[in-house]
């Protein structure tokens, strides 16, 4: 195996769209042919706007971040090699074309978590490969909002492990491949047991003192 190179964004547009050049986002060069390109591009988004058309359509059809994306990067001999969506959440992969060829067993799978999995506004997809025999997982989730919902982000993490599956036999779940790639909007915050203003953690933020933040970090 060949070492590869991936750049992961992850990215909550807020239903908004592209108002600008998405170069910077995707820290591309401006040359065509510049050797520091990375083998895969893995574009991770949060609430996406809905397009105003059927959802047979919506299926079929791109929102405005991936045809972005997808146009800037098939100029760089990248292509598309898989999307999916799950309501406001879209994950995409594009590779360089050179690999192709070596890209075996590609699965997607979604989970709903929102309202007790019965709507897909929180939730996670993924997509799962197999490159030069060497398996691959990505998972994009949006989990549960707001300061006192700890226990149901950890819930919905859960819900997510534990209900996503894959057709391959050795690695028919997320851990259960040699890398697990987890992005997404996580919502995980500082514990509200940390008694400090907003505007003393900003202030401890914007001069680099992480050490108290992080004893509170819910994500830990």
């Amino acid at each position: 195996m060949e070492n590869l190179r991936l750049y992961i964004v992850t990215y909550n547009v807020g239903t908004s769209t592209p108002q600008q050049n998405l170069n910077n986002l995707l820290s591309l060069p401006d040359s065509k042919h510049d050797k520091s390109l990375p083998d895969f591009y893995i574009v991770a988004l949060q609430e996406v706007k809905a397009q105003p058309h059927s959802l047979l359509a919506a299926a079929l059809f791109d929102d405005p971040w991936t045809n972005e994306c997808k146009e800037i990067l098939s100029k760089k001999s990248y292509v598309k090699m898989k999307t999916i969506r799950l309501q406001g959440l879209v994950l995409s992969i594009f590779c360089l074309r050179k690999h192709l060829l070596n890209i075996r067993d590609v699965e997607a799978d979604y989970t709903r978590t929102g309202l007790s999995g019965m709507w897909g506004n929180k939730g996670a997809v993924s997509i799962r490969l197999s490159i030069y025999g060497c398996s691959i997982c990505f998972v994009n989730s949006h989990l549960s909002a707001h300061d006192h919902m700890l226990k149901a982000r950890i819930e919905d993490y859960d819900s997510i492990l534990k209900d996503q599956h894959f057709h391959v036999d050795a690695h028919s779940e997320i851990f259960f491949h040699d890398y697990v790639f987890w992005m997404g909007d996580l919502n995980f915050r500082l514990l509200e047991e940390l008694e400090m203003s907003l505007e003393e953690i900003v202030a401890r933020v914007k001069k680099g003192e992480y050490q108290k933040l992080f004893e509170y970090d819910q994500l830990r």
